[in-house]
């Protein structure tokens, strides 16, 4: 029994009967102190969440409506994640008495009041641990220890809400975290710490208590006081009983799957036949589901801040629509089409009297070689900032310029021949394909021996050998009569007034040109140039310079005017990992 359950059953044995209108209470109670929802506990939740949705007590009713959930259709979920944070917020922050008179008043104008002051101090409170959240994490990335503990401290930090940043810190490092808010004043740092299951935290701070003031807690939470001074060293012996435990290896967060299942399978009808197994909580999870190989489609990030993911996923036969909150950074590393496999909580979403089933995220796995599409007119600086990675350039112009813009956990390469290609070494998970290369074989032989997980395709490209094409017979003859004709052709200064009058693009008459004088039939020197009497006849189309643009217009083609899917398809093809 929770605390509140042990107050009902003493109310019971002083009244001599059961005061049934006080099961809302119980429900409330026993769901926000996490103890088992089996047995007895089960039972007051169930019985409690029925009086709750029927409950007269207008300080429950007047939080409902403040928190915008519906009193009639509330769950232990309801309880949870929107009553019990609101209630507990205002502890956090001073007083709890607020949340005991709204609970107990009969007064309508006073429920309302203090409902609304109880909804500001959450909001207050989730504010806070947003900026002290931050604040952790920065410290973290700015530290050059990784520890397998960590223990964060800092002046002004509210101790009201460390438990939740900890907590915070624990689910993205998949570390268990102290947090602790210091006083300059008294020489001492006081606290919340969270763990994971492999790390036993009350053990360890048992391990290091010499170098406490004082603590408490179990195997997943605990708080504590300590001098100032003995941070540090907290810090290394926490993570000295880690090492010693043999536990360094073990600290990944295991999710327990009660099922794989196809899309098909979730429907309306099978989640509301789980839900007869409500309430879930503790000793009674949410079941939790696999959906293996699936295609990720219409990915987004949600929320007033992006932080949050949105996504379908499909198979051949159906879709189900996906949420996961906080998950919002993950978007970016799902390309288009990515075969996933996911593990979430199924639920009904209901809308405009649409009731539609729905999976929450837990975790998810990106299967295989993940493609980016960034391809544009322009190199986006975006791509800059995904160190650590590997930058490939095939344009010497491009690398020179470039090179100073990767990170230095990054690493540039440029590739001009086979024999670069073919010494490239990968030195991260990352490759990001910069400009386009001039022989699509020199790509091929770079992917044909690399196993990266994400590959960004920018392909940045200035000479549109695609779009301008390859001359005509007819140009090409019509530019030699005028070489014919016309000597000390001025092809330095003057090659856009000749592009003009011959009604040729610039680029392409200085492919011609190089053509012409690959082959023998003209002769430059000082930039001007004189047609060759007499030369020996050629097949232009033999030429290297002609050769090497078809090869160019080919590699344009298939790099920057595909389509994503049939880029991403080639891509594949030619790493080694798809072979």
């Amino acid at each position: 029994l929770a605390g509140v359950g042990v107050a009902f059953k003493l109310a019971t044995a002083l009244l001599g009967e059961v005061p049934l209108e006080l099961l809302d209470l119980v429900a409330v109670g026993t769901v926000a102190d996490l103890v088992s929802l089996l047995g007895e506990n089960r039972a007051l939740v169930m019985q409690g969440i029925a009086v709750l949705r029927e409950s007269q007590r207008v300080g429950l009713a007047a939080l409902c409506k403040v928190a915008g959930a519906k009193q009639s259709e509330v769950d232990e979920e309801t309880i949870g994640f929107i009553l019990a944070p609101r209630l507990n917020a205002i502890g956090r922050l001073g007083e709890a008495a607020p949340a005991v008179e709204l609970l107990t008043t009969f007064d309508e104008a006073e429920a309302n009041s203090l409902a609304q002051l109880i909804n500001e101090k959450n909001k207050e409170r989730q504010a806070l641990v947003s900026t002290i959240t931050a604040e952790a994490f920065d410290m973290i990335e700015k530290s050059d220890a990784n520890p397998h503990v960590y223990v964060l401290a800092k002046e002004g930090w509210h101790e009201g809400v460390l438990g939740i940043v900890a907590s915070k810190v624990v689910g993205k490092t998949g570390k268990p975290a102290i947090v602790l808010n210091m006083d300059r004043t008294n020489g001492t740092a006081k606290g919340s710490g969270r763990s994971v299951s492999a790390y036993h935290l009350y053990e360890a701070l048992e391990d290091v208590s010499h170098l406490t003031t004082n603590f408490g807690g179990h195997h997943m939470a605990a708080g504590l006081t300590l001098p100032v001074e003995n941070i540090g060293a907290i810090q290394t012996e926490l993570n000295a009983f880690l090492l010693q435990s043999g536990l360094a290896e073990q600290l990944t967060e295991e999710i327990v799957v009660d099922e794989r299942l196809t899309i098909a399978e979730s429907s309306v009808e099978s989640i509301e036949e789980l839900q007869k197994l409500a309430p879930f909580g503790t000793d009674n999870p949410k079941p939790v589901f696999l959906f293996e190989n699936v295609k990720a489609q219409d990915v987004r990030r949600i929320g007033g801040d992006n932080a949050h993911l949105k996504l379908k996923i499909a198979d051949e036969t159906a879709a189900l629509d996906v949420i996961g909150f906080q998950f919002g950074p993950v978007a970016a590393e799902i390309g288009a089409d990515a075969e996933l496999s996911i593990v979430g909580q199924l639920s009904i979403n209901e809308w405009n009297g649409l009731r539609k089933p729905q999976l929450m995220i837990e975790d998810l796995a990106i299967e295989g070689v993940q493609v980016f599409d960034l391809r544009s007119t322009q190199i986006a600086p975006a791509i800059w900032q995904m160190a650590p990675a590997d930058y490939l350039f095939f344009n010497e112009k491009n690398y020179q310029q470039y090179e100073s813009s990767i990170t230095e956990t990054s690493y540039g390469h440029l590739i001009t021949d086979q024999e670069s290609a073919e010494g490239f070494i990968l030195h991260t998970d990352q490759l990001i394909l910069v400009d386009c290369p001039s022989d699509l074989t020199l790509l091929s032989t770079v992917l044909n021996q690399v196993e990266p997980t994400k590959v960004v395709a920018c392909f940045f490209n200035q000479e549109e050998a695609y779009l301008t094409g390859i001359p005509s017979r007819m140009q090409f003859s019509q530019v030699f009569k005028y070489t014919a004709t016309h000597i000390d052709i001025d092809v330095r200064h003057k090659i856009s007034l000749l592009a003009t009058h011959l009604k040729i693009k610039e680029k392409l008459l200085i492919f011609m040109i190089s053509v012409f004088f690959e082959v023998g039939f003209v002769t430059i020197k000082d930039g001007v140039m004189n047609i060759v009497p007499n030369a020996e006849k050629k097949e232009l189309t033999e030429s290297t310079t002609y050769q090497n643009r078809l090869k160019k217009i080919a590699a344009e083609e298939a790099l920057i005017y595909s389509r994503f899917t049939e880029l991403e398809t080639w891509l594949k093809q030619q790493l080694k990992k798809e072979l």
